[in-house]
């Protein structure tokens, strides 16, 4: 039978199904950063780096701690520390995308190479979505 004292806006309801499934989703976009991070590290061994490769990984590292921050409710850094970090890893990945246009295919990117860099974008804006949300945290 039915229980009837079971509103659909108690915490046993539908709302409380929602709030795990975006819990869910982060620890899978955390998890899933991470090891795009871990890769990121791998990538740097065994080759020649550039400096701007070491600043992304130094990016990504950071938006991993703010995506752990969020996530797991931990307070990691204060305000302003999270706006620093916000602005670095913003600059860089501009700088990034600037520097391999410019760089790697002298101002004619191809097909390809746009929509991975659009696709790049894509996945780092959640992390970037945390770092905005951390500094409302309290």
């Amino acid at each position: 039978m039915l229980d009837s004292r079971i509103s659909p806006r108690s915490s046993s309801g539908i709302s409380f199904l929602k709030g795990h499934k975006r819990i869910i989703a982060w620890k899978v976009y955390f998890f899933a950063f991470l090891c795009m991070t871990f890769l990121g590290y791998i990538g740097l061994m065994g080759k020649e780096t550039r400096f701007i490769d070491i600043l992304d990984t130094l990016a990504s590292s950071a938006l991993l701690l703010s995506v752990f921050s969020y996530t797991y409710k931990k307070r990691l850094f204060s305000f302003y520390s999270w706006i620093f970090i916000g602005l670095f890893c913003l600059s860089e990945n501009i700088l990034y995308t600037y520097l391999t246009h410019v760089i790697q295919h002298e101002n004619s990117p191809n097909t390809l190479y746009t929509f991975g860099t659009i696709f790049i974008w894509l996945i780092n804006l959640p992390a970037f979505i945390t770092l905005f949300l951390n500094t409302k945290q309290k």
